[in-house]
């Protein structure tokens, strides 16, 4: 006898960007302790901004999120070594 579980639920709809945006921290100034990180797009060109030491990567996707990118649809590369950080929204 075979038995079928069921298919697992979709998962949820992502919330708009302007709705990520808004559970952004904001940019820390730059007289503070921070991390600057530099993004590229074929879309934008080069564009950066400010992270706090202590913020995690989630906050570093959520950003990028709110800014039309996400993470279904585009990966997060450090520049050297060359590897893919896009697993690692929840470290």
């Amino acid at each position: 006898m075979m038995s079928f579980s069921p298919p697992p639920p979709p998962p949820p709809p992502r919330p708009p960007p302007v709705q990520i945006a808004s559970r952004l921290p904001s940019e820390p100034p730059s007289s503070v302790p921070h991390a600057r990180i530099r993004f590229r797009s074929v879309e934008l060109g080069q564009f950066e901004r400010r992270f706090r030491p202590g913020d995690p990567p989630a906050v570093l996707f959520d950003f990028l999120d709110s800014e039309g990118f996400p993470q279904e649809e585009h990966k997060v590369l450090s520049s050297w070594p060359r590897r893919d950080v896009s697993g690692s929204r929840r470290c």
